[in-house]
């Protein structure tokens, strides 16, 4: 008699066991991608916080030395105004000086018998207007004022007789003398 021998038992078993891998290998082959792209995307999340943070504190320092330059800017254009203003101050200081001083050479050049009625100043030059009972006193100021020697061209422009009041009317011009650098070219020539 032949054994009976029951193969459906090991094949349910292995059938069992296909089925498992089967499902094992399947689960893996879905869990897998899903896993590496969660980890990929916490990775990438990770990477954008922290470049989102270099980000704001690189414009937070791009926005503070804005501040800054802008201060810079406006400093230095403050000193600028300041500094021309100064300059301007010092030269009004000077040129007053100088007025002051042609003034009195004015005054101290005055012959007797003339009279200033009016003096005009003009960037580069003064004019003096007077009157006088002859030609004579005139032309003392002008030997005067050519002798001292500060103005660069002394002009009479007009001298004039007025018949009713028996005087004259004269109209001198002073051109002022171009300052002189230290090489001893003119200032403007420079």
């Amino acid at each position: 008699m032949i054994p009976a021998i029951n193969l459906l038992p090991w094949r349910a078993t292995l059938r069992e066991n296909r089925v498992k891998s089967f499902v094992g290998r399947l689960l893996a082959a879905v869990l897998l991608p899903v896993l590496v792209s969660a980890l990929w995307s916490l990775l990438l999340f990770t990477d954008l916080v922290n470049t989102h943070q270099r980000v704001s504190l690189l414009q937070e320092r791009v926005d503070l030395l804005a501040s800054e330059m802008l201060e810079h800017r406006q400093t230095r254009e403050h000193l600028l105004k300041t500094s021309n203003r100064l300059q301007r101050v010092d030269r009004l200081k000077n040129h007053g000086k100088q007025i002051a001083q042609t003034l009195d050479l004015l005054t101290r050049s005055m012959p007797d018998r003339l009279a200033y009625t009016s003096l005009s100043l003009s960037q580069s030059a003064m004019t003096v207007q007077g009157v006088t009972h002859d030609s004579e006193p005139v032309r003392e100021l002008l030997r005067q004022l050519n002798s001292a020697g500060r103005f660069g061209e002394i002009v009479l422009e007009r001298i004039h007789e007025s018949k009713s009041r028996g005087q004259f009317n004269f109209t001198i011009r002073l051109n002022s003398q171009p300052e002189v650098t230290h090489e001893g070219q003119n200032k403007e020539d420079v």
